[in-house]
């Protein structure tokens, strides 16, 4: 699993992967998620704020990789983990991407996507959201090279785009809202994040 947790939150103000939520924060809850799904292995991908977040992980069964490029976007942090797999020669049949802002999409999401995908023989998991299908998504390695290209502020959603094919979509297990601004994260913080 990889945790894209590297921007520095310009529209929220302060750091996103740092909010409190449940009995963690954001970032700490997505971790709990993945490791509660039986993911066991689980990269997280640091920019802005490394130290800081880094310093409230509550897990040391992770691995932390910093992408010194995050501000061109999420694009360049999907990469910098594929180079790292590639320089320590760490080799997958295949990743699931996961992002820090979607809190209402639980370790069962994960799960059935996992299940989906081993279960299919396309070579994309997709999770249908409001603008087509995006992440999470489980990508198999032969797509690894195109994934290690990526340097645009988008992620892994124009490969998923290209391939349509190739894509198993999954509607969410729970709903799927990005936390893009202060006033979102309250909104589902009263609601669901206590």
């Amino acid at each position: 699993m990889i945790i894209l947790a590297a921007g520095d939150s310009s529209r929220m103000g302060r750091n996103k992967q740092l909010l409190p939520w449940k009995n963690h924060n954001l970032i700490n809850h997505v971790i709990s998620c993945g490791f509660k799904a039986s993911l066991r292995s689980i990269y997280v991908v640091l920019g802005a704020n490394a130290k800081e977040i880094t310093n409230s992980l509550s897990t040391e069964n992770i691995k932390i990789i910093i992408n010194p490029s995050w501000k061109e976007g999420m694009g360049t942090s999907i990469a910098s983990a594929i180079h790292y797999f590639i320089k320590n020669k760490i080799n997958y049949d295949a990743v699931l991407i996961a992002v820090v802002d979607q809190p209402l999409l639980e370790d069962e999401h994960y799960k059935e996507l996992i299940y989906k995908y081993i279960n299919t023989d396309k070579n994309i998991a997709a999770t249908q959201i409001s603008r087509g299908v995006g992440v999470p998504a489980i990508l198999n390695s032969k797509y690894f090279k195109e994934l290690g290209k990526l340097r645009e502020n988008y992620g892994a959603r124009a490969i998923i785009a290209a391939n349509s094919d190739d894509v198993l979509t999954l509607k969410p297990v729970g709903q799927i809202v990005d936390i893009d601004t202060m006033a979102t994260y309250k909104l589902l913080y009263q609601k669901y994040g206590k």
